[in-house]
Parts: structure tokens; sequence; C-alpha cells
């Protein structure tokens, strides 16, 4: 399967669209499905086939991400429920945001020239960086600051779910 080829299934999760992509990984908003009708939505964050022929620290990479970000527990900070290796994949099962991420918000300001509005617009910002303070605060099971940096902080990387919640 080639980077370009959405899957349509990676064991339990059915893929139902691609979120977001970047340098290192693909996004898809998916089902986790399990006995008796059971289903969840969730994102899975999928690395890019290329790269793991390419660069096999990737994987090291995205479970050093996965093992750190699921340590965080703040509402401002996307819960990671998973980190999957399977099927020649591996991939980090992340919560689904159904919203919209102030890219979007942004994008849609530019085209329709009209301005975000401001007020709401610092909210959302005020609650990203609760969050990232969150993560700058996780500390070591001896208590030592872990000194941690978000290195993909931009406008897709911030979502809001369609309740409000950042």
């Amino acid at each position: 399967m080639g980077d370009d080829d959405v899957p349509q299934r990676l064991g339990r999760y059915r893929i139902l669209d691609e979120i977001g992509r970047g340098g290192m990984a693909t996004v898809y908003h998916a089902i986790q499905e399990g006995p008796h009708g059971f289903e969840n939505h969730v994102a899975l964050k999928l690395i890019h086939e290329r790269l793991l022929e390419a660069h096999p620290r990737v994987v090291k990479m995205l479970v050093d991400e996965a093992r750190v970000a699921a340590r965080i527990n703040h509402p401002n900070v996307l819960r990671i429920l998973d980190l999957v290796e399977q099927e020649n994949r591996v991939y980090m099962v992340m919560d689904f945001v159904d919203g919209i991420s102030m890219r979007g918000v942004l994008d849609h300001a530019r085209e329709t020239r009209r301005p975000a509005q401001i007020a709401p617009v610092i909210e959302v910002l005020a609650a990203a960086c609760e969050g990232i303070h969150a993560a700058h605060q996780l500390k070591a099971a001896d208590g030592a600051l872990l000194n941690l940096v978000h290195r993909d902080m931009k406008p897709g990387n911030i979502m809001v779910s369609i309740d409000g919640q950042v």
C-alpha cells in the first residue's frame, strides 16, 4: 500500500476519511469496532510507509510521542488511547475530535474576507496554552520535570470540538 492509498481497515479499525497529512504521518478518522456492535470514533496516526522503509527511527519517534503524550491528563490535550504495531504498520490511536481546527477558522476568514472574531480566538488560544503548559509541567516518576517541548504547535493542530472543547 502506498502513502496515497487509504486503507479501508486496520485491525479492528474501519477507516472513514483522512483528517490531515504531515511530513511524518497521516491522520485518519476511523471507527473502532468491537463485539456486539460496539463502535467508537477515533483518530489513527499512521507513519508514512516511505519513512518506515527509509528511516526506521521514525517508529521510535512515534513510540516516544505516544508514551509521553499518554501520561498527560488535561482537558485541553488529546488523549492517546493505544499504540498498535500490526500488518506492517505502526499507528497511534487517539480521541477523535468532531470539530474544526484553528487553521480551518483562519482559512474561512481569509476566504470570506471577514476577520475571525477576536474574543473566541483568544479563548481558544488560551485553552491551547493551558494544554501546552500541562505538557511542560509533566514530571518523571522521580518528580523531575521532563522539560517537554511541543515541536509542532500550529493552527492545524489546535482543534475545537462542536461542543466548544479545545
